[in-house]
């Protein structure tokens, strides 16, 4: 004969039912079988006898495949690559003004974008530097004068050295260019083409 046993094992939320079977080996001993597909889940509200319910299993979840290759590598730009290029520039003021600081650093800018075919748009960022003894106003400003509005510009200080070249205001411009290294034209305006023979153009 079978037996139906009630075991508590969810608390509130249902119980699971057992079938208890006698041993045929052992007809003084009983055998218990677990059923965890049969929970005894409380009536809404509480009101009439207990049901039985089919439980469910989860699937677990899939394994990833790891057999197949990640594709991140082969994001690329939708227009096309381009290359980073760095154009050192530096120009030397005649006097500390604001008003001349504007003239030449623009004068500087504009001769950059122009020797190296670039527009605004391929600028990435621009680091300024001004000699010690130049006050009067932040060298960045003259770049949103001529139109360098979202482009982001840094000043800093130059080193104060002894016997360096006075009133120079020193740019690096990160740039998109699909120039080569080699052909990327660095511009020192005026007496400033000392500074850097090497490169200046």
């Amino acid at each position: 004969m079978l037996l139906l046993s009630s075991h508590r094992r969810f608390g509130a939320k249902g119980s699971i039912f057992a079938l208890i079977a006698p041993q045929k080996k052992h007809p003084g001993r009983e055998r218990r079988v677990t059923l965890p597909l049969y929970v005894r889940q409380p009536n809404p509200g509480g009101a009439g006898p207990a049901r039985l319910t089919r439980g469910t299993r989860r699937a677990p979840p899939a394994p990833p495949n790891y057999a197949e290759p990640s594709r991140a590598h082969e994001v690329r730009n939708e227009e096309h690559d381009v290359a980073v290029r760095a154009v050192r520039g530096a120009v030397q003021l005649e006097r500390d003004e604001a008003g001349h600081m504007d003239e030449r650093v623009g004068e500087l800018l504009s001769a950059v974008l122009e020797r190296n075919g670039l527009t605004p748009d391929d600028l990435i960022s621009i680091w300024f530097t001004a000699t010690p003894d130049l006050h009067s106003d932040f060298p960045a400003a003259a770049a949103r004068k001529i139109g360098i509005v979202d482009v982001p510009l840094i000043c800093a200080q130059e080193l104060d050295i002894t016997g360096a070249m006075p009133r120079v205001v020193r740019i690096l411009a990160h740039v998109e260019s699909d120039l080569p290294k080699s052909s990327v034209s660095h511009v020192y305006l005026g007496a400033a083409g000392a500074l850097r023979k090497d490169i200046a153009q």
